[in-house]
């Protein structure tokens, strides 16, 4: 899975903390969707900020689903994107919307070079988080 860092996207560079690879296209028309629970709304507004610093189109539910326009649409445009970027925690796991949209990315394909998730799952090593998403699920 690629790694997103500074605009940039690819292999991880250890030793300066930077990407080597190819860059998120700037063209326009070309945006980054967001995909997230509203509950690291603080950490998305950050992300954004630096999205709009380093000049790089992006779209989020807030900024761009109207009050009256039908989120489930927005879903699945966020499912057709060139690039997603996803937060996923647990309360990403435990959110119908988010798995949602996170399905229609998968459906569209090309997977491996369309998502960009960002993990932050407490306790995400082990059988533990495994247990307690099928309990969830069940």
């Amino acid at each position: 899975m690629n790694s997103f860092v500074n605009g940039k996207t690819g292999e991880m560079n250890p030793q300066n903390n930077t990407v080597e690879g190819d860059s998120f296209q700037k063209e326009k028309g070309d945006a980054i969707y967001i995909s997230y629970p509203w509950t690291v709304m603080e950490e998305i507004d950050s992300l954004c900020g630096v999205l709009e610093v380093a000049g790089l189109h992006y779209k989020r539910d807030i900024k761009d689903c109207s009050y009256r326009q039908n989120i489930q649409s927005f879903e699945e445009e966020i499912g057709k994107g060139a690039k997603v970027l996803a937060f996923i925690n647990d309360d990403y796991m435990k959110s119908i919307n988010c798995m949602y949209e996170l399905a229609c990315v998968f459906q569209r394909g090309n997977v491996e070079n369309r998502l960009y998730p960002i993990v932050n799952i407490t306790g995400a090593r082990g059988i533990d988080i495994q247990k307690k998403l099928y309990d969830f699920l069940e």
